[in-house]
């Protein structure tokens, strides 16, 4: 047995070992095909993680890159502004 194992072992309390011994029963209780039954949603459930995780990041792009492009129209409005005002009061000069 490897020795990391065995501390964790030692360390144990008397309701972790209870919840270990229950959990070895069940495990040795399943069939196979309850093996694979379980592995199968585990993957599913990964997967289904994964897929989340895609969504997740592909929303906050998204939103991220609509508030970079609303607050560079605002900040070309502001430009605009300037530019039209420096242009209005060059047509008023007298000339």
């Amino acid at each position: 047995m490897h020795p990391d194992l065995q501390d964790i072992l030692v360390r144990m309390d008397e309701e972790e070992v209870a919840n270990l011994k229950d959990a070895l029963a069940i495990l040795t209780r399943l069939e196979k095909v309850e093996i694979a039954r379980v592995k199968a949603i585990l993957k599913l459930v990964g997967v289904l993680v994964g897929i989340w995780r895609v969504i997740k990041w592909s929303v906050a792009s998204f939103l991220g890159g609509l508030a970079a492009v609303s607050l560079a129209g605002d900040q070309l409005l502001k430009i605009w502004g300037w530019v039209s005002k420096i242009i209005s009061s060059a047509i008023r000069l007298p000339g």
